[in-house]
């Protein structure tokens, strides 16, 4: 694939995630302030898979980067970014290194991570460890939901396996 068509697709792939993001942003979740099942990590598992780390690690820090700016405002920035980076990094790095772990798998452990980066940037924003007493309640919150999102990735990846040869523009 040339270099403007993966720009573009990358383009499309950030959207994607935007929009899964603010649907996302429309259900209520009470169980904790934030918390989220994290729709728009099923876009960067599948860019992990077509694209590469390298390119899935891009799309989900300028995704989360817009996707805090535009539903979150510029306070939710670090905890997305940082949250996106760490756990793109280990997800891609899980399947590049690895390859023992299923779609599912990777989603669990990326959506664990993303919340271990949140807790990071909420100790250092108010200076306190305290903070670490919610990290319990965000590893269930994770597992369930990277449980949810690496199935949906895993039915999606499959299908795309399944397309003709002709529609397979990522490979």
């Amino acid at each position: 694939m040339n270099k403007g068509k993966k720009v573009v697709l990358m383009g499309i792939f950030i959207a994607l995630g935007l929009v899964l993001q603010y649907m996302e942003s429309l259900i209520p979740i009470a169980v904790l302030p934030g918390g989220k099942i994290g729709l728009s990590n099923i876009v960067t598992i599948i860019n992990i898979y077509l694209l590469g780390p390298l390119n899935a690690i891009i799309i989900a820090t300028l995704r989360a980067f817009l996707g805090a700016l535009l539903f979150g405002g510029v306070s939710a920035i670090p905890y997305s970014v940082v949250g996106a980076i760490l756990s793109s990094s280990l997800m891609g790095y899980m399947i590049v290194k690895t390859e023992k772990f299923s779609p599912v798998g990777i989603s669990v452990c990326g959506a664990v991570t993303h919340n271990l980066g949140q807790i990071i940037v909420a100790m250092a924003t108010f200076m306190s460890f305290r903070i670490i007493v919610y990290l319990p309640v965000l590893i269930v919150l994770g597992v369930l939901g990277g449980f949810i999102t690496g199935i949906c990735a895993l039915k999606i990846l499959k299908h795309m396996r399944n397309l003709p040869r002709q529609y397979k523009t990522l490979t």
